[in-house]
């Protein structure tokens, strides 16, 4: 399921409590892994997080998201190789030649499995808004950009490009 389309999922424990609403994810860049699911309790309050292990299931038909029941954190526990997937959102993404490819503008998460993780990148390309989707294991470096091997050498990548 796209980032942006997850976004906005309700809430819900087993006990019917909905304590808000997706508004981001923290990804851990090493396995690009879910690590926390970060909720809005609604608008002008604050944001909560729920470790993504408390994730029970899914429903794309009703935009549910069911959690354990368990108090959440006021911050997640976040490290070094952990990013919010709305910092991700629009980074500059560049080969390990510097080569310029365009722009990170959604992520591809599973939802259909226990633990939810990273599936593909989706990158625009040049002036024609050309689509891109690359695996994470394609992914060399992130700083202040996404460094990625050179397009040549990701497996089916010219192949998996669409012209909008």
């Amino acid at each position: 399921m796209l980032y942006t389309k997850l976004k906005g999922y309700v809430i819900r424990t087993p006990s019917g409590l909905e304590p808000g609403k997706v508004s981001d994810l923290v990804v851990d860049l090493d396995n690009w892994m879910i690590t926390w699911v970060i909720v809005s309790e609604g608008l002008l309050k604050k944001h909560v997080a729920y470790p993504a292990s408390a994730i029970i299931s899914m429903d794309e038909f009703e935009k549910v998201v069911l959690i354990q029941d368990m108090d959440p954190e006021d911050e997640p526990e976040e490290s070094s190789t952990q990013a919010r997937m709305k910092d991700l959102t629009g980074m500059k993404v560049s080969t390990v030649e510097g080569e310029d490819v365009g722009k990170l503008y959604d992520l591809d998460v599973t939802t259909k499995l226990k633990k939810w993780k990273v599936w593909k990148i989706l990158i625009r390309m040049g002036f024609q808004e050309r689509r891109l989707r690359i695996s994470p294991a394609d992914v060399r470096d992130i700083s202040d950009q996404l460094i990625i091997e050179p397009l040549s050498n990701i497996a089916g990548a010219l192949d998996d490009i669409d012209d909008e």
